[in-house]
């Protein structure tokens, strides 16, 4: 694969450490050897340093832990989640609601 053919996706994997070794190996040799594929690692490298520093993994990750849903939530199901509210009540194993009062 010549330096000009490397995928994007490769240059992003490159920098998390997921390529195979000769993939790796293929990036290493066209940034060596192709200023504009050095440029293009450098710039997805700076992008990635700068969503870090914005969205700091520990906070990050607290923040989709608040809002995970509860024990609470995961007994009553995905269906019974989606419809269960203050003043209805489970009429069928459905998951279908009526109200309290009569139709």
């Amino acid at each position: 694969m010549s330096s000009q053919k490397i995928p994007e996706i490769w240059l992003e994997r490159f920098l998390l450490d997921e390529l195979e070794p000769n993939e790796a190996e293929q990036v290493r040799r066209a940034v060596a050897s192709d200023p504009a594929v050095a440029q293009k690692l450098n710039q997805l490298r700076q992008s990635g340093e700068a969503l870090l520093s914005r969205y700091p993994p520990d906070r990050f990750s607290a923040k989709i832990r608040d809002r995970m849903v509860s024990p609470a939530e995961q007994k009553r199901g995905p269906v019974r989640s989606l419809f269960f509210s203050p003043g209805l009540k489970e009429t069928s194993r459905t998951g279908l609601a009526s109200t309290n009062s009569a139709w």
